[in-house]
């Protein structure tokens, strides 16, 4: 509950950071709105990333530390292809970040949601599937 909580804070907050970079036209006050959105995509994101990890841990408490260098090691493998994409995607424009942000969001919404939709389906449903 706490991670889908997190993710749909992380990505109203990328949709309000897309809605002022479009919007707010004095420079002052998009950074200050800026920094803020910032912040709170952050602050979701770190409810989201440290109970993931947490869970994802949980069923290999035998192997944890074989466990943990694996999951650490994919976890920067995701985070280098997020910074990649993001620098192929600048153009130099302030749009860039915002709207990249929203696209990355989303699409975690919806693999967050298609696994939770498995979580709660029948056994049988999964197995035909």
């Amino acid at each position: 509950m706490v991670i889908m909580m997190g993710l749909v804070w992380s990505l109203m907050f990328s949709a309000i950071f897309c809605l002022v970079v479009f919007f707010c036209q004095q420079t002052s006050i998009l950074l200050g709105l800026s920094w803020l959105c910032v912040f709170s995509i952050m602050t979701g994101l770190g409810l989201v990333i440290g109970n993931a990890i947490t869970l994802a841990l949980e069923p290999h408490q035998r192997n944890a530390g074989v466990a943990a260098s694996v999951l650490g090691f994919l976890y920067y493998i995701v985070i280098a292809v997020v910074a990649a994409g993001m620098a192929y995607m600048h153009d130099g424009s302030i749009y860039a970040m915002p709207y990249y942000w929203l696209k990355v969001l989303g699409l975690a919404s919806i693999v967050a949601y298609h696994l939770r939709q498995e979580e709660n389906a029948p056994v049988s449903e999964v197995l035909e599937s």
